[in-house]
């Protein structure tokens, strides 16, 4: 885990320090760093909910209740940052014999859930 964060924020240290030589305009480099900014985030949490699941896959108790049906499917939510991209196992509970992405129950989010609960209440707000 610690490997893709310190590549990510490598990857972003780069970003904005080619910004701020490039744009010499104040505004021009707040406001795109700001749009770097809310990138890396997005990225970051996204591969943070990958590894998640990665160490789920790898966890004992887990392996003895659950069963592995899919492996490295792709979510996307939609927030207020923009949009988060993870990659997640789907199992089945062999005592319950109910489906389930486990990394979702963990995000709390619902099945066909695409739209975070704080960006919903904005855009509810703004219309």
């Amino acid at each position: 885990m610690e490997v893709c964060v310190e590549r990510l924020t490598g990857e972003f240290q780069s970003q904005v320090l080619k910004t701020l030589t490039e744009k010499p305009n104040i505004h021009e480099a707040v406001a795109n760093i700001f749009q770097k900014t809310k990138q890396y985030v997005c990225e970051l949490i996204g591969t943070w909910y990958t590894e998640i699941d990665h160490a789920l896959l790898e966890d004992r108790s887990i392996q003895r209740r659950y069963k592995v049906q899919h492996k490295g499917r792709e979510r996307t939510v939609y927030t207020e940052l923009g949009a988060i991209t993870y990659y997640r196992s789907y199992y089945k509970d062999r005592s319950k014999g109910k489906n389930v992405y486990l990394v979702d129950e963990y995000n709390q989010l619902e099945p066909y859930q695409r739209l975070s609960d704080g960006l919903r209440i904005k855009l509810v707000g703004a219309a």
